[in-house]
This record gives structure tokens, sequence and C-alpha cells, in this order.
């Protein structure tokens, strides 16, 4: 971190493991549920390592062939999974939400969340989703906040492509899992693509979100940032390489955007166990403190001073079971 800072680390990165289990019901209808579990067995004082249970995606419900699923629990919301598969380096160092998603915290994985997914219709598929907080008040005339997500997403063939909105509203109280400024609100909308011509796929995701804490809850910051990437397989071996750009924060804000570039390789051992390397920079402008990804993980990262350009090399292996 321009000579300031260096340190080598163990890290488990998203090392998860869950249940899941389904119940026949009547005319085609199933119930289901999931519990999944964060875990880091690197570091077993990491947050999500212990004294929490059901971290990640944690529900009940209901599904069925012909109308989707319906689910109540801890859930990513649909913006947030609207293009995830179009980061190449998902889950690791080079994570894309080391900047996509920041403004806002709108890469949300929140409790008390209803969520709707349609049926696939010839590859499209719609989801909905809404977040209650009110129930954690602590007075009857205060709100602590909710979302609203919606995402249209297209897999099918070569092409994958979508197109999502998120609303946070903070609420009265300005506390909560959405805390923020009381009686504000944070908007976010993005749209991606992918396509696969043979040993090659590239990707591209185009991200705006704004909000309204100025003087008179007039729109005080907006953040745009776009990813581009591409991954070349050939055999049991690939190629990958990604960049991300986040603009300056708007309404005066200079200097606080930020760009980074990685290069990776990954084989793969099997149909279950891949190892990879991998080289990421992270170039922040003066007023920036943008820090490496630590997505997916139980891991904090190391803090930036503002303006300087953290960068860093990864090696592991992945396994799935």
């Amino acid at each position: 971190d321009n000579g300031a800072v260096n340190s080598n680390q163990v890290s488990s990165q998203a090392s998860k493991i869950g249940l899941r289990g389904s119940e026949s019901l009547a005319d085609g209808l199933k119930a289901i549920w999931q519990i999944e579990q964060q875990i880091d067995v690197d570091n077993s004082g990491a947050v999500g390592a212990k004294n929490t249970f059901a971290t990640r995606n944690s529900f009940v419900g209901l599904s069925g062939d012909g109308w989707g699923t319906l689910v109540l629990g801890r859930h990513d919301t649909p913006y947030k999974l609207a293009t995830r598969k179009l980061d190449v380096f998902g889950d690791s160092l080079a994570d894309n939400r080391s900047l996509m998603g920041q403004a806002g915290a709108h890469d949300a994985r929140p409790t008390d969340t209803v969520i709707y997914t349609s049926p696939a219709m010839d590859g499209f598929t719609v989801a909905a989703a809404h977040v209650a907080g009110a129930e954690s008040a602590t007075l009857s005339t205060d709100t602590k906040g909710r979302a609203w997500s919606l995402a249209g997403m297209y897999d099918k063939g070569p092409l994958i492509a979508s197109l999502a909105y998120q609303v946070f509203d903070y609420g009265s109280a300005g506390t909560g899992q959405f805390a923020g400024t009381a009686n504000t609100r944070s908007k976010a909308y993005k749209v991606g693509g992918g396509y696969k011509m043979d040993a090659l796929q590239v990707n591209a995701v185009y991200e705006k979100t704004s909000d309204n804490t100025g003087a008179g809850f007039t729109d005080s910051k907006g953040f745009k940032a776009y990813y581009l990437s591409g991954k070349y397989s050939l055999g049991n071996d690939a190629v990958k390489l990604a960049y991300t750009h986040a603009g300056d924060l708007n309404k005066g804000t200079t200097g606080t955007g930020a760009n980074q570039f990685t290069v990776g390789y990954d084989h793969s051992l099997s149909k279950r166990t891949t190892v990879y390397a991998l080289y990421t920079r992270l170039d922040n402008r003066a007023a920036a403190t943008y820090k490496i990804s630590n997505a997916g993980s139980t891991a904090g990262g190391i803090a930036v001073v503002a303006g300087n350009d953290p960068y860093a090399w990864s090696f592991g292996m992945k396994h799935t079971f």
C-alpha cells in the first residue's frame, strides 16, 4: 500500500456450509427451507465465524413449478443477485465489490426479507423483494427503514443480461439495518450483460446510485461505476482479466474515484477442485479510501489512507461439496 503497509495473510474467503430441504405438498407445491452459515477456518474470532448462526441466505418458503418461489428470511436482494454471475473474480480479493455496490451499501443481504422469484420463461426470470425493518423500532412513532428491490434477468445460451433497481428508505429513526440520515432515501440501478463466444466470455456492468441526504433532503450524492471483464478457457485452464472504474461522488466531492485492474489464472484439478493465482491493484484518487475487497470473507481487510493504492497477490484453492 504505497510502501506504508505490507501484510501476508491466510484467508478463508467465502467458505460456507449449509443445509436445505423440501417437502412435497399438493398439486406440485413444495415447502422449502435453507440454513447457510459463513465459516472461517483460519480465524475463529472473525465476524460471522462464531456467536452467530444463519449469517447467509437462510429462509423458509413455498415453491411451485407453475408460479415460482416465495421465501421469507435473510436473503440477497434481487439487485445484488442480478449481476453476480458476471464477476469473473467473485468472492476473491479481486471481487468487483471493491468498488461496485459500495455507495449506499446496495450490495445487501438483509434480514426481514420477503422475496418472490418467477419461474424461468424461455430464459427470462423476474425477482422482487420487500425488506421490512419496523418491528425493531423502540418507539411506536419510529420506523427503522425498509427496502424494495426488483430485477429482470435473462440467461439462455451464450447470452446473460440483467436490469435491476433498488431503494433503501432509512425511516424516521435513522438506524437499524438500513441506517442513514432520518427520512432519507438511497436509490440504485444497474444493467449488466455477458456473452460467450466459444472459449471466450466477455462481461460488462454499469451502476448508478443517488441519495437525498443533502439540505432539505435534496440529492446530495451520486455515484457511477462500471465493470468490464473477460475469461478465456482452454481445457482445464482459464485466463481472466477485469477492470472496474468508480467515478467521483458528485455535488463537489472531487478526487473520490478509483480504478481497479486484475489479472488471474485458474487451473481445474477436478470438477470440484480448482487452484488459482491473481494479481489486483486498486488506484485511489487523492480523497478516495477504497480498499481491496473482503466481500464474501469474514476478515475485515486492511484500512487504506486517502490516495493510497493497495495491491495484492493471491494464491488459493477452491473446493465444493
